[in-house]
């Protein structure tokens, strides 16, 4: 794995640690699992052939439906990028790589039903404080200018659709 992806994934797993990213972001962090994401493809009757191309992929979260987000190594040259495997039959590319990924919560949105929106504000009292998972991101990394969703649907331009991948395998 790239260092810009690990280091992104470190920084994930830190702030799910420490109670930063949490309700109502609906993401749980799994442990880097190149088996699991097999499995849960397989699952999908994807046809065989689909593990002896370069594709790649790395589950490193769920939802709480058990939907996975997967890493996508589909080009040698480049970070994996950011797919979701909905529990329901949804695939959607989230984000072009993992630190968008990360680029893209510090900007205060949310990823749900295959797009970046801006969640109402929360009432909550258990919900996250967004100010401060933003500091904790920007601090890492470049705060984005432009809405998530605008920045997601651009690298569709470059990177590969997950939906047209999974059903050119089915």
């Amino acid at each position: 794995m790239d260092a810009e992806t690990l280091s992104s994934y470190e920084l994930l797993s830190d702030l799910c640690k420490q109670g930063i990213i949490g309700w109502p972001i609906d993401f749980e962090l799994s442990a880097l699992s190149e088996v699991a994401a097999d499995e849960e493809l397989s699952s999908w009757g994807l046809i065989a052939n689909w593990k002896t191309e370069n594709d790649k992929f790395i589950k490193f979260g769920q939802d709480g439906s058990g939907s996975s987000y997967l890493l996508w190594q589909y080009a040698e040259d480049f970070p994996p990028a950011v797919v979701f495997l909905g529990s329901e039959g949804e695939t959607y590319n989230v984000a072009p790589t993992l630190s968008f990924y990360m680029r893209y919560l510090a900007s205060g949105c949310d990823f749900g039903y295959g797009e970046w929106f801006e969640p109402e504000p929360e009432l909550d009292p258990d919900a996250i404080d967004r100010n401060l998972l933003s500091s904790k991101i920007s601090a890492v990394l470049p705060q984005i200018t432009e809405h998530a969703n605008e920045l997601n649907q651009k690298s569709l331009m470059v990177i590969p659709s997950f939906e047209s991948w999974v059903k050119s395998k089915t």
